[in-house]
């Protein structure tokens, strides 16, 4: 794999807090790879270490197979874009977008000529001449990015560039992100704490808690196989519970948790009987059933309607299974084999839980 940016056991340190510890990562040549993860795990700290603002402790970075822990951010040739843009607020639109071309000392035909391509590709032609101060939040955040694009960056780095943003804007800057990346084949290394963002845009997710690397991989390897309880609670599994293995079941295992509760589980394979496991499910193939729709014991636990919760494009469900604990379910209401607007708390219900959904992880995983 030809990659462009390289980090072996770096660690960074401020003062007595060591924000990032002995991180070896490798972003290939035109991918677009997420770090996330919540507040202070360390995805800014090194995106910074990246870009020359912070200087490693311990460790070695390499940008296209040149060692630069010493270069000074301005040799590296990378762009930042950040969540507050940045923009001279002085300069129009134009001359945002010139700047570093205007740096580099190119000429001035040139200059307009590759600026007002650029601004085509963000759809700001027609706004060329204004200020920043005259712009939305989206179009502010276009024009940072057309600032650091137009000096062909090998790397791109994103520091939760749409945070700022509303909710349709930002879904719009996200579909946005991932088109302008496949038409320039630039890496892109994205910084965010939202799940659903990284999902979207990144060729891989790289999962960071208390700055270290806990999982990186596609995003349907991140959800679908998260490798310990933190990441899959970080990317929504939402039910979690402290069980025993049992006794081998067809192709599973049974697991155990509260009283009477027990589950068919293929993840828990790997683990002799008796052991202690986190089992987890996410509330997506948690399905929930009225005594005339269950048609089969196994997995189907009985409980009672806790809460409820019409979220529009799903319903959300929480059951309790008494000293079970409680288990939520999101399903889609054309989904459900009754009318969930009868439902009243108390209410009797069942939940089958699927024995491939259910993730099985090592006590204290």
């Amino acid at each position: 794999m030809d990659n462009v940016v390289r980090l072996e056991r770096v660690s960074k340190r401020f003062e007595d807090f060591e924000a990032v510890k002995c991180l070896s990562l490798s972003v290939a040549r035109g991918e677009f790879l997420t770090l996330l993860g919540s507040s202070g795990c360390g995805k800014t700290t090194t995106l910074r270490l990246i870009n020359g603002f912070e200087l490693a402790d311990d460790g070695e970075i390499y940008i296209d197979g040149t060692l630069v822990n010493a270069t000074p951010p301005y040799r590296r040739e990378v762009n930042t874009v950040f969540q507050n843009y940045a923009l001279f607020p002085h300069l129009s639109i134009f001359d945002n977008v010139a700047y570093g071309l205007s740096i580099r000392g190119l000429n001035k035909a040139v200059i307009r000529k590759r600026v007002f391509e650029m601004l085509d590709r963000v759809g700001l032609v027609e706004k060329a001449s204004s200020r920043p101060a005259q712009l939305s939040g989206g179009q502010m955040q276009r024009v940072a990015l057309a600032r650091a694009i137009i000096n062909e960056p090998r790397v791109l780095l994103l520091d939760e560039p749409l945070g700022a943003l509303d909710a349709k804007l930002r879904r719009t800057m996200q579909l946005e992100l991932k088109r302008i990346h496949t038409r320039l084949g630039i890496t892109f290394i994205y910084v965010t704490h939202d799940q659903e963002e990284a999902f979207v845009m990144s060729d891989r997710i790289a999962v960071m808690n208390d700055g270290r690397l806990v999982q990186i991989g596609a995003p349907t390897d991140i959800f679908e196989r998260p490798a310990n309880a933190f990441v899959a609670e970080f990317v929504g599994t939402g039910n979690f519970f402290a069980a025993i293995v049992g006794e081998a079941v067809g192709e599973g295992r049974r697991v155990h948790f509260g009283a009477e509760c027990h589950l068919v589980a293929t993840g828990a394979n790997g683990f002799a009987e008796g052991a202690s496991v986190t089992i987890a499910v996410r509330p997506q193939p948690v399905q929930v059933l009225t005594a005339t729709c269950v048609e089969e014991s196994e997995n189907v636990l009985p409980g009672t309607l806790k809460e409820i919760v019409y979220v529009g494009a799903v319903v959300r469900l929480t059951i309790d299974l008494g000293a079970g604990g409680t288990i939520q379910a999101e399903n889609l209401p054309e989904n459900l084999p009754f009318d969930f607007r009868r439902l009243r708390g108390g209410d009797k219900l069942w939940v089958h839980v699927p024995a491939g959904s259910i993730l099985v992880y090592g006590a204290g995983a």
